[in-house]
């Protein structure tokens, strides 16, 4: 309803999880600095890794030349999900031609992480860069 009438609410958090449900336009501040600005849906989209959660129903190779495997676990009797990243320049439709030889795909996504995730990354390039 407030945002209908024109309203702008500041929220003031350390719980990201928060961010992630109530607001549409966030800035970060670590260290008194602001280190992002910008609409929570395009922060994420900018955020994107090259890694994608897989759903399938066998075990997936960890030896291959397109990505590696940075989870796997079995979440039902026939069923698995996989964490896969990537390697440089691969492109997604490779991926799932490849991993989808020999196996039923249940779900292929690629991994958008939460603000908490995104705020990791930037002070952490801020250590670095």
């Amino acid at each position: 309803r407030l945002k209908a009438e024109g309203k702008t609410i500041i929220f003031s958090t350390h719980r990201l999880e928060s961010v992630d449900e109530l607001c549409d336009h966030l800035a970060m501040i670590n260290n008194s600095k602001k280190i992002l600005d910008g609409n929570t849906d395009e922060i994420k989209m900018n955020a994107k890794s090259d890694n994608y959660i897989i759903k399938h129903n066998k075990k997936i190779s960890a030896k291959n030349q397109l990505y590696s495997i940075v989870s796997q676990s079995k979440i039902s009797q026939n069923a698995y999900e996989s964490e896969i990243s990537l390697k440089k320049g691969k492109s997604y439709r490779t991926l799932f031609s490849d991993i989808s030889k020999g196996m039923d795909i249940i779900s292929f996504e690629q991994k958008v992480p939460n603000m908490n995730d995104i705020f990791i990354m930037k002070v952490e390039e801020g250590k670095n860069g």
